[in-house]
């Protein structure tokens, strides 16, 4: 290009940096409602620990930075909590007494510091999880529960509690091991070890330590796996007989559910796992056949169970025994189990057998479970692969209570005890889509609509394909969306007052349509459900009813943390409370509507804002804080989306397809920062490694990358200790600079540069020493220096014709011709960076478009004093269209639209131009005809490029995977498009 475009205005937004507010705590008492930060706060402390924050804790929680990672979600706040408990005596036991307290209420002892130690073990050992919520459901499991008991008999008057921490610890290893207590002499082995034992460090240690022996001692595992049938199937025949041991030991030492004596019962009382090893052990008793001689029989019998819910039969028994023992599926149980499932989907009668075994399984007798139209939809289930897939994980899909209480429903409908059971699969695949979806039957001529269409109708592929296309079509029906919303709202917080005001169904409609829990009815049902929702949905529901405190300045004073948080995503602060608390507030939803038209015109307020949403919505994303991640996102929230405000774009940003597109473009933007810092601090483009590392930086949000400033300035302060890289830099600087003057790469003359630019010299680094370097005065001090230091040989004069690229008009020889910026200086600052590489041997590597191409060959024909044409025009002052159509006659504008509009879009490629000499100053201009293309200038149709091109534009070709204007084909090297992408004026090919 003959000029650089950020003459032109910038687009976007440049705000200041700002904090994330500081929430203020709120009561949890009564019926105000905590900000989202707050309530994880509190759920992750009752997780962690089982019991409320401190107002000290919570204020410290809340007032954390907004990329704080252990505030991402609740998840990873439990999990710093818990890596605190190791460091903290005190809290482990008092955890461990609220645990022991709420899982043992009223046994006698659990308050012994022997119990308490013992609970702290387990839960310091992460049992279900860790922390007070995995003890306490550690501590409810039978054999867990009976065992503590025993223990706080013994700590309270029965036998003596053992008298040391390790004597404990060896006792509760050998309990959890092999489900008996150690003898004497085990007991004296173990706590005689030395203290360094790793064995020892700790309950875990000690176990897997065992388990690892047990492999190797065939005695113990027949001992342990008969204990733990002995506990899990009390009064079962046959559990003692060598076939059923045999396949307990099987399971303990694949390691069911942790392994040892305890996995194992734990596995055994699972539903299904126990009705199989009764039905075994009943044959194996004789009460049945025969059972299984060996070890692979019954692990095809096992798998048959796991998959099928039945027996093989003996030519399927004798198929699957008879493989080679190299067989992939016969690997293990899980392998088998993985085969059959694979094989059940072209298997339509096994899918119905196995399906009406699983409902007959778990609702056991429910009239019409064995109607076509039930099975049918079990069979879905089943295929979808619910609880892991097959009879097992449908049984326990089914026995879900929710999943239970539709399929009654359903069944009763199907038998005749309620509407007619549907006629046809496709009748009942579009009664359970509108259930799914809108939370009700599709009324006559609905199900009419959609029972008559094509058979390759893509929607009516499944149920899941034909939901999608109910949830797209509800995007466009608020009568719909009410109506749904209004449903889930009902079957959720049945009896609720204040369900059915219209605040409420609002917020429940931007729920479902933000996707919660899959979206639709269903997904609403099952968001509203969680504890933490319903809570917030109850008291959002007593608000607008009526039913919340009488005093109205509370009611006020919620209405207003309401339209802040839904607004700005913080609570409003002190000052802002009080002044709305004198101001007269009609509604929650009017206050957000003030809101919201405020922040139009408060820059640093939608910085914030937005960048509460990032983080609420991409928390584990990396980059989200960088400046055109957080200007993008302000121009979506200004936008309006989902309702505009931080609840609107949080929403937003929840879409998957919008999700994506962020991380996309974080990563991308901070790739950009990374190239064009190094370019210019650097004058060089980063190493894929220097690469890795920045990347890996922004993953972390490091500050330093939240813009190319912030960056080079971090590149600035190392170049300080890095004599290598400003010897490098400097020189990279003095060729660009000046190139072609003999003597720029003596010792001298470089060190001299590194001097200036280490002083700073028009901000320092390569940018800065470039810009130096190019002021008259410096540049002729330079070229004397350099001409001191090695003097130049005398150079023949070079021939002025178009051959060798002189421009008669500008009076110029023309170099790097057709690209991006002005002769061979790219554009190194301004919006759309495309900078220039000036390379060791003299070479220059620059962006190319074909707006640049179409732009410098208009300067040539028209000279100038065309649009944007002249050599030293001032780049940093902008023009208004007067002065681009009407002084200069409009000549070359629409060529410098199209160059402008390639650079934004990032449509453009790179080219390296040759270095330059006398005998070769600049490129060929000898005129050629242009390739086709096309101009869209203040009109959406396009005009014919008929400019005409040169011989030295005609060779710059984009190679393939180059994005082009969808006209500008022949600019392919391949002369073709392997896919276009249509967006009106803005379309676009990718070269093939």
């Amino acid at each position: 290009m003959r000029n650089r475009w950020f003459g032109m205005v910038a687009f976007g937004l440049l705000l200041p940096a700002v904090g994330m507010a500081q929430y203020q705590p709120n009561s949890r008492y009564g019926s105000r409602r905590p900000s989202p930060r707050q309530e994880m706060v509190e759920q992750a402390y009752q997780i962690a620990f089982g019991r409320y924050a401190t107002p000290a804790e919570l204020q410290f929680w809340v007032s954390r930075p907004a990329n704080d990672p252990r505030l991402a979600n609740v998840n990873t706040l439990v999990a710093a909590h818990l890596a605190w408990l190791r460091t903290a005596p005190s809290e482990q036991n008092a955890t461990a007494q609220r645990a022991l307290h709420a899982a043992l209420n009223g046994v006698a002892g659990i308050d012994s510091p022997a119990v308490i130690h013992n609970a702290v073990v387990d839960m310091l050992a992460g049992r279900n999880g860790g922390g007070y919520r995995g003890l306490v459901s550690y501590l409810e499991q039978p054999q867990v529960r009976q065992w503590y008991v025993g223990l706080a008999q013994s700590a309270n008057g029965g036998q003596p509690a053992p008298s040391t921490a390790r004597n404990e610890m060896v006792e509760q290893a050998y309990q959890i091991a092999f489900g008996r207590n150690p003898t004497p002499a085990e007991l004296q082995f173990w706590v005689s070890r030395p203290a360094n034992d790793p064995r020892l460090a700790n309950v875990n240690t000690l176990v897997a330590a065992h388990l690892a022996w047990l492999r190797t001692a065939p005695s113990e595992q027949n001992a342990t796996a008969q204990r733990a049938l002995h506990a899990a199937l009390n009064g079962v025949a046959g559990i003692d007989s060598p076939a059923v041991i045999h396949n307990a030991v099987g399971d303990m030492l694949a390691g069911r559910n942790g392994g040892g004596y305890r996995g194992l019962v734990s596995y055994l009382e699972q539903p299904q796992v126990r009705q199989w090893y009764i039905s075994f052990a009943q044959r194996s008793s004789g009460g049945g056949q025969t059972a299984p001689s060996t070890a692979r029989n019954q692990m095809v019998e096992q798998a048959y169970q796991i998959a099928f819910g039945r027996n093989p039969t003996p030519a399927e028994l004798q198929f699957w025994v008879s493989r080679p023992a190299n067989d992939p599926r016969m690997a293990n149980v899980n392998t088998l189990v993985a085969a059959h499932l694979a094989w059940l989907r072209g298997a339509p009668t096994e899918q119905n057998a196995t399906a009406e075994r699983a409902l007959h399984a778990a609702l056991n007798g429910v009239a019409g479970i064995d109607s076509p139209a039930v099975i049918h939809n079990a069979v879905g289930d089943m295929l979808a692969g619910r609880n892991g897939g097959g009879y097992r994980g449908l049984v326990s899909y089914l026995e879900q209570p929710q999943v239970r209480q539709w399929y009654i429903s359903f069944a009763q409908r199907s038998s005749g005890g309620g509407q007619t059971a549907p006629s046809t699969a496709r009748n009942q695949m579009v009664e359970q889509a509108y259930e799914i979806a809108f939370g009700r039957n599709p009324t006559p001529a609905e199900l009419q609509f959609w029972v008559s269409r094509p058979a390759n109708d893509p929607r009516m592929a499944n149920v899941n394909t034909l939901v999608a296309a109910h949830l797209a079509w509800l995007r466009g029906a608020p009568a719909e969306q009410n109506a749904t919303a209004q449903r889930a709202l009902h079957a959720a917080l049945n009896g609720v007052a204040g369900i059915d005001s219209p605040a409420v169904i609002h917020n429940a409609v931007v729920d479902m349509l933000a996707g919660r829990n899959g979206g639709g009815y269903r997904g609403l049902v099952s968001y509203l459900e969680q504890p933490q929702v319903r809570q917030w949905y109850i008291g959002l529901a007593q608000r607008n009813a009526g039913g919340g405190p009488s005093n109205a300045g509370v009611n006020k004073q919620q209405m207003i943390v309401g339209a802040y948080q839904t607004a700005f995503g913080r609570n409003p602060t002190a000052a802002e409370l009080q002044y709305w608390l004198r101001q007269p507030v009609q509604s929650e939803s009017a206050l957000v509507a003030f809101n919201l038209n405020w922040l139009k015109n408060a820059g640093e307020e939608q910085r914030a804002t937005a960048q509460r949403a990032l983080h609420a919505a991409l928390g584990n994303v990396g980059g989200i804080d960088q400046d055109g991640v957080i200007n993008n996102a302000i121009v979506d929230m200004m936008a309006g989306r989902n309702g505009g405000g931080y609840h609107g774009l949080l929403t937003y940003l929840q879409q998957p397809q919008v999700r994506q597109w962020y991380t996309n473009f974080s990563r991308q933007t901070s790739q950009n920062n990374i190239t064009n810092a190094y370019l210019l601090a650097f004058g060089r483009y980063p190493t894929q490694s220097e690469m890795n590392f920045w990347l890996q930086m922004a993953s972390r949000n490091d500050p330093r990358l939240a813009n190319v400033d912030s960056l080079v300035a971090a590149h600035l302060a190392w170049l300080r200790g890095a004599q290598a890289e400003q010897h490098a830099t400097a020189q990279r600087a003095l060729h660009a600079a000046l190139p072609g003057v003999p003597g720029i790469d003596q010792p001298a003359v470089i060190s001299n540069a590194v001097t200036d630019m280490m002083a700073g010299r028009n901000g320092g680094g390569y940018q800065g020493l470039f810009t130096y370097l190019q002021q008259p005065q410096v540049h002729q001090w330079y070229v004397n220096l350099a001409q001191r230091s090695q003097p130049p040989a005398p150079a023949p004069p070079a021939p002025r014709d178009a051959r060798h690229g002189w421009n008669p008009l500008a009076q110029q020889f023309e170099q790097c011709f057709g690209a991006v910026g002005p002769g061979c200086e790219g554009v190194s600052s301004g919006p759309y960076l495309t900078p220039a590489r000036h390379n060791p041997d003299g070479s220059t590597t620059l962006y190319v478009s074909v707006g640049s191409i179409m732009h410098d060959n208009c300067c040539l024909r028209n000279g100038p004093s065309a649009v944007w044409c002249g050599s030293h025009e001032d780049q940093n002052v902008g023009r208004v269209l007067s002065d681009e159509t009407i002084h200069r006659g409009g000549h070359c504008a629409m060529e410098w639209s199209k160059a402008v509009y390639n650079s934004r879009d990032h449509r453009y490629w790179i080219v390296t131009f040759p270095a330059y000499t006398p005998q070769h100053p600049g490129d060929d201009l000898t005129r050629v005809p242009n390739r086709p293309a096309t101009i869209h200038f203040w009109s959406i149709f396009p005009i014919a490029y008929t400019g005409g091109e040169t011989v030295a534009s005609r060779r710059l070709m984009a190679p393939s995977g180059t994005a082009l204007d969808w006209d500008d084909v022949a600019f392919c090297a391949s002369g073709q498009f392997r896919e276009r992408h249509w967006a009106g004026p803005g379309s676009w090919g990718i070269c093939k």
